[in-house]
């Protein structure tokens, strides 16, 4: 049996820094935006574009929680700090693709949740 330990992850600590401030930047952008867009009475369609920074907010928060990059992940490499490499161990490439494509997944329902709320906000305020 075998005894190592393989780490799913392809993210190294400086790599995970800059998903959590571009995914806190992104979030705090959206919220902004969406806070004005309610404010402006702006359209339905218009505040569907929300949807982008938040997209990338949860996107950013998540790779950083789960220390994996999807475009890496999806492509079985990584960046341990040290550079885009190709992952070797076919097992933890298989589990990153999949754990990829399932952040894209939830950052993309939570993205929709926030454009949900901004919509019922817009409803419920008086105008």
């Amino acid at each position: 049996m075998n005894d190592t330990v393989i780490a799913c992850r392809n993210l190294g600590p400086k790599e995970i820094r800059k998903r959590l401030l571009l995914g806190y930047f992104a979030l705090i952008t959206g919220l902004i935006l969406a806070i004005i867009s309610i404010w402006l009475n702006a359209s339905v369609y218009l505040r569907w574009l929300l949807f982008i920074p938040f997209f990338v907010g949860y996107l950013g928060i998540l790779q950083a929680r789960q220390k994996t990059c999807v475009a890496l992940g999806i492509k079985g490499h990584q960046n341990l700090d040290q550079g885009d490499e190709p992952i070797v161990e076919k097992t933890l490439r298989q589990k990153l693709r999949r754990r990829s494509v399932w952040i894209l997944i939830f950052a993309g329902i939570l993205a929709l949740c926030c454009i949900y709320i901004t919509q019922v906000v817009h409803i419920m305020l008086p105008h």
